[in-house]
């Protein structure tokens, strides 16, 4: 067994590039049509040897913080504020650690730095860092991140102090049995269609149906509004555009518009008498429920989720290291893998799952799910993640609404395309994310040495982020 490599963060920049969208992309009830995408480098030293690591991520407003009062730009200032209170808790830290050691010292320093952000906010600021410090140890070490986490490069191990319920469980054998997936289904985001302006536009139905046969799309992930009536109009629209037989499977995305466990049993008791769901066909079909209450209600006592016909998980609700466990008492069976929340997490989730799991049974699931990330560093680092939860399946979304390599320079699209053609290729003359038979290729991020890619970018034509304090 190789030992943990023990890192000191020398140095922590961040960088920002304008990313304009190509249509609007709604969820809950905002729309979003531009934001920026944060790029991160940081120097390690591990032993004699100095190296760097970069991660990238679109700073999302509107997402992270949903409280009505605070503008998008006000959001995104708070999201670059936790960055800077991470960045302090990485470089003060004592001594060389793990990074499983930097990611529960960080997460102490930044609730005590930054206690007036909400915890996914703080979540995103420490998962940027903690991104680029796997890519930094990935290429130091010349493996790759499914081949470093197999080996726990990260030293993941449990205690009454960190993850109480995994105590006894061997996390270094639990990823060890991991097996990196090189094909992986695309689940595809049918969206709310919007216009420039955020009104809405005709149903894009047969868009959707032509997708489904020109990509060979067998999952789907379709967005609820909040009315039981209208999400199963919709899914009932959906499934109307196919033969029984061809009709995909699908996630249902409540993007925390419920108000209750009330609606949630209306919502599925119409779903059921679809005729294209009735009987045992919804369960087959309907993979699960993805956050349909709000964070701040979503695991009160009084939630109890375990007599829907249909498993549920959180997404925005896991913002905590510890939010699936509770999450599993109220009822929850699934937690979202996004690398914009913490690698460290999604892969500590993945343990849970897998031991809840042992034997035959089915308990619970990690789903990967998808917010906007773009080709290069951070679809490719998701989609590394992705490929290690277990999952068959993940959804992947920021190809439908941003410009493929938007704001990147011929040469590092050129770059990416050469080292990583299974996942792109051309079309209409553009570079694009290459979906064959409905799924997406890991192979060559499984392979590579770093963290889904050896691509550097380009910093110097991108503007340096400046230290904002925490409001």
């Amino acid at each position: 067994m190789v030992d943990a490599l023990k890192l000191r963060v020398l140095e922590v920049q961040f960088f920002q590039l304008p990313m304009a969208f190509k249509k609007p992309f709604r969820f809950g009830a905002y729309s979003l049509s531009e934001c920026p995408q944060v790029f991160t480098r940081v120097v390690v030293q591990a032993g004699e040897c100095v190296g760097e690591g970069f991660s990238a991520e679109l700073a999302v407003p509107r997402w992270f913080d949903k409280r009505p009062h605070l503008s998008a730009e006000r959001n995104v200032d708070d999201l670059f504020a936790a960055l800077f209170a991470a960045r302090n808790g990485y470089l003060t830290a004592d001594g060389a650690r793990t990074v499983f050691e930097l990611h529960n010292i960080v997460n102490s320093t930044v609730l005590q730095d930054a206690p007036t952000l909400p915890a996914l906010v703080r979540s995103f600021g420490q998962a940027q860092i903690e991104k680029a410090l796997i890519d930094a140890v990935c290429r130091l070490a010349s493996t790759s991140f499914a081949q470093a986490t197999r080996a726990n490069l990260w030293g993941i191990g449990f205690s009454e102090a960190c993850a109480p319920d995994l105590l006894g469980v061997d996390a270094s054998a639990v990823l060890q049995s991991l097996v990196p997936r090189d094909k992986m289904w695309l689940r595809h985001t049918v969206g709310f269609p919007v216009s420039r302006d955020g009104s809405a536009e005709p149903s894009a139905l047969s868009e959707l149906a032509s997708a489904v046969r020109d990509q060979g799309l067998r999952f789907l992930k379709i967005k609820l509004s909040g009315s039981p009536d209208a999400d199963a109009r919709r899914v009932e629209e959906i499934c109307a555009q196919f033969a029984p037989a061809e009709l995909p499977f699908f996630s249902l995305d409540g993007n925390e518009q419920y108000a209750g466990v009330e609606g949630l049993h209306n919502l599925c008791a119409q779903l059921s008498r679809i005729p294209a769901l009735k009987g045992e066909r919804l369960g087959k079909k309907c993979l699960f429920l993805e956050q349909p209450l709000p964070r701040e209600k979503a695991l009160d006592a009084t939630v109890r989720l375990g007599d829907l016909p249909m498993a549920v998980a959180i997404d925005e609700s896991d913002d905590e290291d510890d939010a699936f466990v509770r999450a599993r008492q109220r009822g929850y069976r699934g937690v979202s893998s996004k690398a914009c929340k913490g690698v460290i997490r999604s892969l500590v989730n993945v343990v849970r799952c897998l031991h809840a799991n042992r034997g035959d049974s089915l308990k619970c699931f990690v789903t990967p799910e998808d917010l906007c990330t773009q080709p290069g560093w951070a679809l490719q680092q998701d989609l590394s993640l992705a490929a290690l939860t277990g999952a068959s399946h993940a959804e992947k979304n920021g190809h439908q609404y941003v410009a493929s390599f938007a704001g990147l320079s011929d040469g590092i699209t050129s770059k990416f395309m050469e080292a990583h053609a299974d996942l792109y290729g051309m079309t209409d003359s553009s570079a694009r994310l290459r979906v064959a038979e409905g799924r997406l290729s890991a192979s060559s991020i499984n392979r590579c040495a770093g963290f889904g890619t050896l691509v550097v970018p380009e910093l110097d034509r991108m503007a340096e982020v400046h230290e904002l304090e925490v409001r």
